[in-house]
């Protein structure tokens, strides 16, 4: 698998303020819906272009902001400065190559978009994966505290973890379960499934997508593959997985049939 995408650096402004001890103290006045209303209408109207960083339209909206603090009396709270520089990155995939898989009867192919999505927070040019050992990992969960680790005993340095959308109480009623039943706890989330795959070395992570257990439908994931942004960190997001993607359910049925497997089950 190939990844080439374009990055940005960009730095994006927050309006910071700060009160006086004193004010802080001071009964809290109710909140005015008329203000409130209008700030929405403004700030939501066409001509600020949904707002996005890195474009004309993040100008004119940290303007509007500032503005309304200073209308509220505020005095800004960053050494004089109502805005703090936030350093983010912007990256956009170009030229992702098809997904293929062997191993079994036949190879497989997946098409970037329609069967799985990627993406790579990794600010380098060009991110790849080739000839990568697929392990599936369950729900990709290790909370000792329930006496659950799905990664016990795999060594996961350079392979690419397949992982179910949820937890495992997904399926179960109330919430008698470890996880809470139906009741999404961070080990559920897909953010977590990243983090703890890179944790245990793993060179990517490809989440099966089922439309109730995520919340929301596959499109969804397939429109991530616009622009992105992301905070860098010192190690210039290294420390991420080289590969965050998404399998429609259909190419993770057929991906478990290569290996034998049968998803239902």
């Amino acid at each position: 698998m190939i990844y080439r995408k374009a990055l940005r650096l960009v730095s994006t402004g927050l309006a910071a303020a700060a009160m006086a001890g004193s004010a802080i103290a001071a009964a809290v006045p109710r909140v005015d819906q008329a203000v409130l209303r209008d700030a929405v209408k403004t700030i939501s109207a066409d001509s600020f272009e949904g707002r996005g960083p890195s474009t004309p339209a993040e100008q004119k909206t940290l303007d509007a902001i500032v503005a309304r603090f200073k209308a509220a009396g505020l005095r800004p709270g960053n050494k004089g400065s109502w805005l703090q520089d936030v350093p983010m990155v912007a990256i956009t995939a170009q030229n992702a190559t098809p997904l293929t898989v062997t191993g079994g009867a036949q190879p497989l192919s997946f098409t970037g978009g329609t069967d799985f999505t990627i993406g790579s927070y990794r600010v380098v040019p060009h991110t790849e994966i080739s000839d990568s050992e697929l392990v599936f990992v369950g729900y990709g969960i290790n909370a000792p505290e329930l006496g659950w680790n799905d990664y016990a005993g795999i060594d996961m340095k350079g392979k690419i973890a397949v992982i179910l959308v949820n937890d495992p109480d997904y399926e179960m009623q109330g919430e008698d379960g470890p996880f809470k039943g139906r009741r999404m706890t961070y080990y559920g989330r897909w953010t977590y499934k990243y983090e703890i795959a890179a944790q245990k070395g793993a060179a990517g992570v490809l989440i099966i997508h089922e439309t109730g257990p995520a919340g929301y439908p596959f499109n969804v994931v397939q429109g991530k593959t616009s622009e992105q942004f992301d905070l860098i960190t010192p190690d210039k997001n290294m420390g991420r997985v080289a590969i965050e993607g998404w399998l429609s359910l259909e190419a993770g049925t057929r991906l478990l049939q290569m290996a034998g497997q049968d998803f239902a089950t």
